[in-house]
């Protein structure tokens, strides 16, 4: 079975990167696929707000920084995904 990887993102705000995920989230499980959802904004975490799409919030900013350490830690959960 071939697993796929769908990243949503955009640098500014407002631009519905929450609404573009969480619509793909409801689809992938409607459609019964096993999706896992990671929300890494670190000022509006919408994403993993919304209860039923059982999205995981992670923190990888370090200041105004990517912390490289987090960030291993989500593509570690990728990949082992």
């Amino acid at each position: 079975m071939v697993k796929t990887v769908h990243i949503v993102m955009q640098g500014k705000g407002g631009a519905g990167k929450s609404l573009t995920s969480s619509m793909l989230v409801q689809y992938f499980q409607h459609a019964d696929y096993n999706v896992q959802a990671i929300d890494l904004d670190p000022t509006t975490p919408t994403l993993s707000a919304i209860r039923a799409l059982k999205a995981v919030p992670i923190q990888i900013m370090d200041g105004d920084d990517i912390n490289p350490r987090l960030f291993d830690h989500v593509m570690t959960r990728i990949f082992e995904a």
